[in-house]
């Protein structure tokens, strides 16, 4: 069981979309984003998996929306996320 502060530190959610799947790990920071980012890179990469989008803005969504991708060895995109309500259109 993770301790409290862990469990708020991130939501995760599943979606399924052309019979793969996305796992969503919202973040309460940008840093959050890049060290959870370099782990699960290092990790998946080593288990066969590959990057998917560094850390960075995907302005496309919404102007705040800060995320990196990982590609697991299945195809399944793991998205780490972090909606920045400070920056504005």
């Amino acid at each position: 069981m993770q301790p409290d502060s862990a469990r708020r530190e991130a939501r995760i959610s599943w979606s399924r979309r052309a019979g793969r799947r996305r796992r969503r790990c919202t973040s309460p920071s940008r840093h959050l984003i890049a060290r959870r980012w370099t782990r699960s890179t290092r990790r998946r990469l080593g288990a066969g998996g590959r990057d998917n989008g560094a850390p960075g803005l995907r302005s496309r969504y919404h102007p705040g929306y800060y995320a990196a991708y990982v590609l697991d060895p299945d195809g399944n995109n793991v998205e780490a996320v972090f909606h920045d309500r400070s920056v504005s259109s």
